[in-house]
């Protein structure tokens, strides 16, 4: 055990100086080394997933600017190192140092959204990121650059689908929110928002619930007419959905009421 005692902090030392023999390789480069060499550097340690190391490789070739063959691949890695390291803000900033003539600029635009796609919050925390991604998603999808990965280009439309339907949720959300509060109008508003504010790529997974709240709104305001029509909406587009059968029994009612306002009207 003494032996075993004297020989791990003689060891942990070793391993130590590995390190920073390590970090001196990196850090330190002769300057005998070519861009080229240091670029090939980098990308044997991006191999191996030691993408800290390879970012200080790729930095350095990127961020001097140099015109070769390999500049934009050095740019481009750099990006990704910081993708993979999970800081997504900074690799969104090297993304977007992509050129605009480079090969790889189609694949850069779309790991933009990507990079905003995982900084996205649950539905009940803020959605600043959501939007960000949203617009970087149609920055890549609406420009000429979608037309060179038809892959890149279809799984941009399935995150936007995603995306706005998280943003129809968090509104749904805050609508049931308000109508428990007993804030009946802006309930309605942000219910109408959920329905048709991000239903441009066929988000309709919310539609009937938020249709069957607005008609409890409004027959909570009294406004049949209008609950009526919202019941029926989702009785007409949504025959199976469980909400459905809800509406059914509500819609009931309402006529009752709406028969009973027009025997007063008549007295």
């Amino acid at each position: 055990m003494k032996i075993l005692l004297r020989i791990v902090p003689v060891l942990l030392s070793c391993a130590a100086a590995l390190v920073i023999m390590c970090g001196e390789n990196i850090y330190n480069l002769s300057e005998d080394l070519t861009y080229r060499e240091v670029f090939e550097m980098g990308k044997k340690y991006f191999l191996k997933r030691d993408y800290r190391r390879a970012k200080v490789l790729f930095d350095r070739v990127a961020r001097l600017g140099i015109i070769a063959d390999f500049s934009d691949s050095a740019q481009f890695l750099l990006a990704e190192s910081n993708y993979n390291l999970r800081d997504y803000l900074i690799a969104e900033n090297e993304y977007e140092r992509v050129l605009p003539g480079s090969m790889l600029r189609p694949k850069a635009m779309y790991m933009i959204g990507m990079c905003y796609y995982k900084l996205s919050f649950p539905t009940e925390l803020d959605q600043k990121y959501t939007s960000e991604a949203i617009k970087a998603f149609e920055n890549f999808y609406f420009s000429a650059y979608s037309q060179f990965d038809q892959q890149l280009s279809q799984d941009a439309v399935n995150k936007l689908v995603e995306l706005h339907g998280k943003l129809a949720e968090k509104d749904l959300d805050t609508g049931i929110l308000y109508k428990k509060e007993g804030s009946y109008n802006s309930a309605i508003i942000y219910l109408d928002y959920a329905m048709f504010n991000y239903n441009q790529y066929g988000t309709v997974s919310i539609v009937p619930r938020a249709l069957y709240e607005m008609g409890e709104c409004y027959a909570k305001l009294k406004q049949y007419s209008e609950a009526e029509e919202k019941y029926q909406a989702l009785i007409d587009n949504f025959k199976q959905h469980p909400y459905a059968e809800k509406a059914r029994e509500k819609l009931a009612k309402i006529k009752t009421e709406i028969a009973k306002t027009d025997t007063t009207f008549f007295k």
